[in-house]
C-alpha cells in the first residue's frame, strides 16, 4: 500500500501506481509526500523547490525528521537541478 498526501494529489503521480494496480490512499501526511508498507517516506521536491529550501533552511528539517521517523528514507528530485541551479543565486550555497 502507499498513502500520498492529499497535497500530492494535484501533482498527477498518485495516479501512476494505481494504473500499475497498486492500492494508493490518499491522506494528510505529517512528514513526507509518500509512506510506502515497510518503512519508507517520500519527501518529493521540484528542482526549483529543492534550491529554495537549501536557502531557507527547510531541506536540512525536513531531511533530519523523516530520517528519525523511517528507516529508508528518500528524497526525490524531480526535474533537472542543472538547469534550476542556471537561475539560482547563490550555486555554492548548493
Amino acid at each position: 500500500m502507499i498513502a500520498a498526501d492529499t497535497r500530492e494529489v494535484r501533482s498527477g503521480i498518485p495516479e501512476k501506481p494505481v494504473k500499475l494496480g497498486l492500492y494508493v490512499k490518499s491522506r494528510m501526511l505529517n512528514t513526507g509526500d509518500y509512506a510506502f508498507t515497510g518503512d519508507v517516506l517520500i519527501e518529493r521536491k521540484t528542482a526549483e523547490d529543492f534550491i529554495a529550501s537549501v536557502y531557507d533552511g527547510r531541506s536540512f528539517e525536513q531531511a533530519s525528521r523523516i530520517s528519525s521517523i523511517c528507516g529508508n528514507p528518500l528524497l526525490m528530485i524531480e526535474n533537472q537541478l542543472k538547469d534550476a541551479l542556471e537561475s539560482a543565486s547563490n550555486k555554492a550555497a548548493i
